[in-house]
């Protein structure tokens, strides 16, 4: 007798630290971030199983949307004789976007295309699809599908809709559909605020995101409210030192910056820069961002001696790390 199955590879099905939200790190928070720069480049900041019912919880996709790392697998081909060791006859190597279509095929064909089982599987097919190119459309289809079942079955303000939302609304602004995605934000934000309240992590969230969108849109000056009262209200929650804060207002200067608010940006800047060093050190990855927003803005303000300084600093970090 001959069977297969698929095994795990060490990438496939490792546990990943569960984030609601979120394809991405939100703006303020990774490497250098400077006008003009696009969405991917911003700143942080199965079938067979038990079949829940129509409420039941999903499990949040981490990073952009996956509980697990989203990795490929191989099927394996064995020979089962009575009274011997199995053995091994042939091994597939398959890619993650075959293997999460395969789960996805399953679970609609066993369970429905309503089915949570099924709309987490096909969550997970469009976060794998989201970044190959030419493959972003069919991905936005998904997320449009998971997010139009869980509105109708769930209502518009359950957390898991809200999370459907979140992966459609980030899904249009990476593919490029900016109006779109300025809308699908907007909802999503006021959905969010209105149920969870606009001190929530996950609002603020949402709020730097739609900000991100209006900057790519090129109206910066909408944008810049919403970076500075997300800085706030983090302020207010967290304290001036928390590392959420640091981030935050890295953001908010990068924002003055695209407004043309250059003096502003700069003093926000020479108060950060120290402050990072103390905590991070001089070659941490947000202090490197600080210090070339503080290198753009003096550029911009026709310093070039001074803005040498800050952008041989980071070309030094750079090459340290």
């Amino acid at each position: 007798m001959v069977r297969w199955r698929r095994r795990r590879t060490t990438e496939d099905g490792k546990a990943a630290d569960a984030q609601p939200q979120g394809p991405r790190q939100e703006q303020g928070s990774g490497q250098a971030h400077e006008a003009g720069q696009g969405h991917r480049d911003r700143l942080a900041e199965g079938a067979g199983q038990p079949q829940p019912g129509p409420n039941a919880q999903e499990q949040p996709l981490g990073g952009s949307g996956t509980g697990r790392r989203l990795g490929g697998g191989h099927l394996t081909l064995t020979e089962v004789t009575e009274g011997r060791p199995e053995r091994e006859i042939a091994r597939v190597r398959l890619s993650a976007e075959e293997i999460h279509t395969m789960r996805a095929r399953s679970a609609l064909d066993t369970l429905g295309p309503e089915h949570p089982d099924a709309l987490t599987a096909l969550r997970e097919l469009a976060h794998v699809l989201l970044p190959i190119p030419g493959r972003g459309e069919e991905a936005v289809e998904l997320f449009q599908h998971v997010a139009r079942t869980r509105w109708t079955t769930l209502g518009d303000r359950h957390e898991n809709t809200l999370r459907a939302s979140v992966e459609l609304a980030d899904a249009l602004h990476t593919t490029g559909q900016l109006s779109l995605a300025e809308t699908a934000w907007r909802d999503t934000f006021r959905a969010q605020a209105e149920t969870l309240g606009r001190d929530h992590p996950d609002v603020l969230r949402s709020a730097t995101r739609l900000a991100a969108v209006l900057e790519d849109l090129g109206r910066a000056p909408e944008a810049e409210p919403l970076v500075r009262d997300v800085l706030e209200r983090r302020i207010r929650q967290l304290g001036h030192d928390h590392p959420d804060v640091l981030s935050s207002t890295n953001a908010h200067a990068a924002s003055l910056i695209k407004c043309g608010r250059h003096q502003e940006a700069e003093r926000t800047l020479r108060a950060l820069v120290p402050r990072l060093v103390d905590r991070y050190g001089p070659d941490h990855e947000k202090t490197v961002a600080a210090r070339s927003n503080l290198g753009a803005v003096l550029v911009r303000l026709d310093r070039p001696t001074q803005a040498e300084e800050q952008i041989r600093a980071v070309v030094r970090s750079t090459e340290a790390t």
